[in-house]
């Protein structure tokens, strides 16, 4: 049934039920009147047999009267009942026909709010077309700005590495220094981690250290260094080389080397630490990951400085 035929089948489905009680009320109240005719010929004709014939019997007679008031009785209460329920279908019938209507009118409602919605959102496809075109030249402009950003940070970094290493030879008056080669090793990594001029300890990948890193991971081959609040040494602090004394305790030169990760707010900082684990017989491996970003290999080697 289609959505246009349903609202006249309904009203003359409603018409139909609504005729057939009427005509089921026109039916008791005719025989209500018939009764009540009938019952008044009946007394009448009964009072003028009892003066015709003296012998009828009045009990008979006044047991039949009860019967046929009694029959008036139900017959009342049954018309009573079916105005009843006329009544009550009346009312179900202008309720359904407002439930009805009212849901017409939210679906149309809603039609309109699809049609609005749809196009609206063609325009804004539209619209967009150019602005991702924008979005995406902006953000390859942004990518160089960082690139040249971390370029010049690193740069900056690497001139004061110079110039400290600069006004080390100029106070060693004529000392000979070198600088150390990084070689490939057999050594496993111990990882450690400069953020915000804070150490953080991971140790190795097959005996880590707990409570200080948390490794999270992004992808089937990416992974993530978080650090835990709190748990990290300050490398700021005056008690500098006791820290790191402590820290690398346990830590066996003959067994691993320190592979030193760092931000670009702890480099300076990375730099000492590198240039105490030399100092105290670590072979190191220093790198720039502001991100602390990881990618996991099949197959990797290492290289470390003495």
């Amino acid at each position: 049934m289609s959505r246009k035929s349903l609202p006249d089948s309904l009203e003359l489905l409603l018409d139909t039920m609504c005729n057939t009680f009427g005509g089921i009320m026109f039916i008791a109240i005719s025989l209500i009147l018939i009764s009540q005719m009938v019952s008044k010929k009946i007394q009448r004709e009964s009072a003028e047999e009892a003066a015709k014939h003296v012998k009828i019997d009045p009990i008979a007679m006044k047991r039949d009267i009860q019967d046929l008031e009694l029959d008036i009785l139900k017959m009342q209460q049954k018309l009573k009942n079916v105005l009843f329920v006329a009544e009550s279908f009346t009312e179900a019938k202008e309720k359904a026909r407002n439930e009805y209507l009212k849901l017409i009118d939210e679906e149309k409602l809603k039609t309109e709010e699809q049609v609005a919605l749809a196009r609206k959102i063609a325009e804004l496809k539209k619209n967009n077309q150019g602005k991702e075109r924008d979005i995406e030249k902006s953000r390859d402009v942004l990518a160089g700005r960082e690139l040249c950003k971390k370029l010049e940070d690193k740069n900056q970094k690497a001139q004061e590495e110079i110039n400290s290493l600069k006004d080390t030879l100029e106070k060693t008056s004529g000392r000979r220094m070198s600088f150390a080669k990084e070689e490939n090793t057999s050594l496993e990594p111990f990882f450690l981690f400069c953020k915000d001029n804070y150490l953080y300890r991971l140790g190795n990948l097959r005996d880590m250290i707990q409570g200080e890193v948390k490794i999270i991971k992004l992808s089937a081959k990416t992974l993530r260094m978080d650090f835990i609040p709190g748990s990290g040494k300050n490398l700021n602090n005056e008690d500098y080389e006791k820290i790191l004394r402590s820290s690398l305790r346990s830590v066996s030169r003959h067994s691993y080397f320190l592979y030193i990760t760092t931000d670009n707010n702890s480099f300076e900082a990375a730099l000492h630490l590198k240039r105490y684990c030399r100092k105290n017989g670590f072979k190191t491996y220093l790198m720039n990951n502001p991100m602390f970003q990881f990618t996991l290999v099949d197959k990797t080697s290492y290289s470390a400085s003495e």
